[in-house]
C-alpha cells in the first residue's frame, strides 16, 4: 500500500507548475504559446474602428448573466466581464490558458491549490452618459478583495447553480496580498486548477453593497473589466457595447489583435425571417453584419441570388474541429413514462433520419451517434476491450439490482458500444418500416397495448403521450414528421411552440416531457459532468441535468474524469461515460456538421487562420476587423451594381 501511495504522489510531483505565464491541463510543458507571444489565429496588424451588427432570436430581461432567473441580454458575459484566465482556442491545445486578469499563475507541487498573481494594470470600468450624450468613466482598480468577492457569490441563492456544481471541490480561497490570491482544493481533481482560471471577476463596489440582491438588484446593471461598456439597450429591440477607452488590457498577449470593433451591436429579433431579411439588406439601418447559419434549408435556399454572385454578401464553410456535442431530443426522466429504458429505445429506434438528411437537410448532416462525436480520440465504437471492459463489468456488478430491475450499465455499454439505431446489432442498416413494425412488436411485449379508440397505447390508466417543447419556429417543420412517425407505432405525440424567455423558463424548472438540447461536449470534458449528469444535480432548478438522470454509475465514471491523472486515463474515462450514456438511450441523437456556416458582408474581414475551436460568431467578435477601405469600394460596387473584386 505504502508503494502505491508513493507512485501516487510521483505521478501528480511530474506535473507539479512553478510560476507561469500560462497552465495547460498536464503541465506547463504542454503550452504552445510563449510568454508575450499572440495567438497564431491574431492580427496584430487589425485595424481598429467601426460598428459590428449581429442579432439574437427572443428578447432579454436582464443584464446580469450570472443569476438564475430570466434571460440574460447577448454578449455581455463575454465583452464586459473578463475571467482570470484566458482558455486558447488553439486546436492545438486541448485545454490551455493563459493569463488575463491574472498576469501568473502557479500550481502547488501536490495540486491541491493554485495562486493567481493578478495584473496591477487591471480594473474595473463605470460608464456614465451624461446629459448631452457624452460620457464619463470612472475606472477603480481590480483587486484580490474583487475575485474572493466573485467565488463567494457563487453560494447566493440567486446565482446560476451550475457554478455551485463546476466549483464543488473548491474548498476555500483566501486573499494572500492585493494582487495575489490563492484557491484551496478538497480533493485531487486534474481540471480543477484549470477552470479556476475561467472564473469571471465582478467588482466588490458594485455587486457587493449592503443590501442589495445580486439576483434582483443588478438585472439592470452591467459594470467590469472588459473591453466593452453597455451603451444602450431595450430589451425588446437591441443591446449596444461601445469600446471602453480605458480598457486597461488592450496590450496583453492574449489580447493582441482582438476586439477591433468601436461598437457592437446585438438586434433583437422575434420572428428568424426577418432575421434572413435583415442579413441581405443594403440599408445600414436595418442591416445586420453577420449570420452564422444553423438551419441546412436556409443554407441552401434563402442566401442565393445577385448579393451573394456579385459577392457583396459572402457565404462560407469554415471548417473546424470542435468535438460534436450531443444534440438532441432529450426525455426527460422525471416523467413515469420514460423511466423504462425500453420504452425510450423503442421510440427513438423509430426516428427517421436518412429521410430527414435526404429530404430537408439536403444531404448536409451526419447522423449523431456518440457524445463525443467529430473526434476520433473519444470515439469508442463495437465490443468494448481491455481496461474499458474490465471497468465497465465491475460496474455493472457494483451497482446493477436485477432483483429491483435497476440497471444501470445495460449490456449495450459492453456489446456495441455507441451505435446507430437505424443499423442492427451486426451495424447494417434496417429499412424504416421493418424498425416500425419491431417498434410496435417491442411495445406489445412490455405492456404498452394499443387502444384503437385511443388511437394510442396504454398501459392500466396510463397513455404513451408526450409533447415535444420548442423554442424556435424552425423546428416545426422538422418535427411534424417525426410525430407522425411516433404515431406509426401507437404513441400520442403532439408539439407546443413558446416564445425563448418562456421556453427558458420552463426548462430552468423542468416543465417538459421532451426537448430539444445540446449537452456540450470537448476535447478536455471534466465538472461540467457534474451538473449535466450526476444524481445530485437531477433536483436541483436550473441544472444542465436537462434529462433528471439519477445513475450511481454515472455518477462514480464523472469523480474518475475529473480525477485523471493523464490523458489517456481521461479519455478511457470519457468512452466508459459515452457508453453507459448512448446505452440508456436517455436521448434521441440527431445530426451534427463539422463546419460553420455563415453569410456576412463583405466590410469586415478575419485572419488567415480560424480559432476551429471557437464558433464563427465568437471568431467575429474576438478576432475580425471592419475594413474601412473595403466598405468604400463595395458601397461603390453596389453604387455601380457590379461585381466586388476582393483584391
Amino acid at each position: 500500500m505504502f508503494t502505491v501511495l508513493i507512485l501516487i504522489m510521483h505521478a501528480w510531483a511530474v506535473s507539479a507548475e512553478k510560476r507561469s505565464h500560462g497552465v495547460s491541463l498536464y503541465g506547463s510543458q504542454d503550452l504552445k504559446y510563449k510568454e508575450n507571444e499572440p495567438y497564431a489565429f491574431a492580427n496584430p496588424k487589425a485595424p481598429k474602428g467601426g460598428m459590428l451588427r449581429l442579432s439574437t432570436i427572443g428578447e432579454f430581461t436582464k443584464l446580469n448573466p450570472f443569476s438564475l432567473k430570466g434571460t440574460s441580454a447577448p454578449g455581455v458575459s463575454i465583452l464586459v466581464f473578463e475571467t482570470l484566465m484566458d482558455s486558447s482556442m488553439d486546436s492545438a491545445e486541448p485545454f490551455s490558458q493563459y493569463g488575463r486578469i491574472a498576469e501568473q499563475v502557479e500550481i502547488a507541487d501536490d495540486r491541491l491549490s493554485i495562486t493567481y498573481y493578478l495584473n496591477k494594470k487591471a480594473h474595473f470600468t463605470k460608464g456614465i452618459k451624461k446629459e448631452n450624450g457624452e460620457w464619463e468613466y470612472e475606472d477603480f482598480p481590480l483587486t484580490a478583495d474583487d475575485v474572493v468577492f466573485s467565488f463567494n457569490l457563487i453560494k447566493d441563492p440567486e446565482f446560476h447553480p451550475f457554478y455551485r456544481n463546476y466549483y464543488i471541490h473548491v474548498e476555500k480561497v483566501e486573499k494572500i496580498d492585493k494582487h495575489t490570491v490563492k484557491f484551496y482544493f478538497d480533493k485531487l481533481n486534474q481540471e480543477l486548477p484549470m477552470i479556476m482560471g475561467q472564473l469571471s471577476i465582478l467588482p466588490k463596489k458594485i455587486y457587493g453593497q449592503e443590501g442589495k440582491d445580486f439576483g434582483k438588484n443588478f438585472d439592470k446593471l452591467a459594470i467590469g473589466s472588459g473591453p466593452y461598456i453597455v451603451d444602450s439597450y431595450d430589451k425588446g429591440s437591441h443591446i449596444t457595447f461601445r469600446k471602453n477607452p480605458n480598457y486597461w488590457g488592450g496590450d496583453i498577449p492574449v489580447n493582441i489583435g482582438r476586439y477591433n470593433f468601436d461598437k457592437i451591436i446585438y438586434r433583437v429579433f422575434l420572428d428568424p425571417r426577418m432575421r434572413k431579411e435583415a442579413v441581405k439588406t443594403i440599408d445600414a439601418s436595418q442591416r445586420i453584419d453577420v449570420l452564422q447559419v444553423n438551419s441546412s434549408k436556409d443554407w441552401a435556399t434563402a442566401f442565393n441570388g445577385p448579393f451573394v454572385d456579385k459577392h457583396w454578401l459572402v457565404k462560407k464553410r469554415f471548417k473546424h474541429d470542435r468535438v460534436s456535442s450531443m444534440q438532441c431530443f432529450a426525455f426527460n426522466l422525471r416523467k413515469d413514462i420514460f423511466q423504462d429504458i425500453r420504452v425510450r429505445k423503442a421510440i427513438a429506434s423509430v426516428f427517421n433520419f436518412k429521410y430527414m438528411n435526404k429530404e430537408l437537410f439536403y444531404e448536409q448532416y451526419t447522423r449523431q451517434i456518440s457524445y463525443w462525436d467529430n473526434n476520433k480520440e473519444m470515439w469508442s465504437r463495437g465490443p468494448a476491450e481491455g481496461a474499458i471492459k474490465e471497468k465497465l463489468l465491475k460496474l455493472r456488478k457494483k451497482y446493477n439490482d436485477y432483483e429491483k430491475n435497476k440497471i444501470y450499465v445495460p449490456k449495450d455499454a459492453i456489446l456495441r458500444g455507441p451505435y446507430n439505431l437505424d443499423s442492427d446489432v451486426f451495424g447494417k442498416a434496417m429499412d424504416f418500416q421493418d424498425r416500425v413494425l419491431a417498434a410496435r412488436s417491442y411495445l406489445d411485449e412490455i405492456g404498452w397495448i394499443y387502444d384503437s379508440e385511443l388511437k394510442a397505447r396504454k398501459k392500466g390508466d396510463d397513455i404513451l403521450k408526450f409533447e415535444i417543447l420548442l423554442y424556435s419556429p424552425g423546428w416545426k417543420r422538422l418535427v411534424v414528421p417525426i410525430v407522425e412517425w411516433f404515431e406509426q407505432i401507437g404513441i400520442k405525440a403532439t408539439y407546443r411552440l413558446v416564445q425563448p424567455a418562456e421556453y427558458s423558463k420552463m426548462v430552468k424548472s423542468f416543465e417538459y416531457d421532451i426537448i430539444i438540447n445540446t449537452f456540450g461536449s470537448s476535447q478536455s470534458p471534466g465538472n461540467e459532468l457534474i451538473d449535466a449528469w450526476t444524481t445530485k444535480s437531477a433536483s436541483m432548478p436550473g441544472s444542465s441535468n436537462i434529462c433528471g438522470v439519477q445513475n450511481p454509475a454515472l455518477d462514480e465514471v464523472i469523480d474518475n474524469i475529473v480525477a485523471s491523472h493523464s490523458r489517456d486515463i481521461l479519455v478511457e474515462n470519457v468512452k466508459i461515460l459515452d457508453r453507459i450514456l448512448s446505452a440508456n438511450h436517455y436521448v434521441i441523437p440527431q445530426w451534427y456538421i463539422s463546419a460553420d456556416r455563415a453569410v456576412y458582408w463583405n466590410r469586415i474581414a478575419g485572419p488567415k487562420q480560424y480559432a476551429k475551436k471557437s464558433d464563427f460568431i465568437t471568431n467575429v467578435i474576438n478576432w475580425w476587423w471592419y475594413d474601412k477601405k473595403r466598405s468604400n469600394r463595395l458601397d461603390r460596387a453596389i453604387k455601380d451594381n457590379i461585381l466586388f473584386k476582393d483584391n
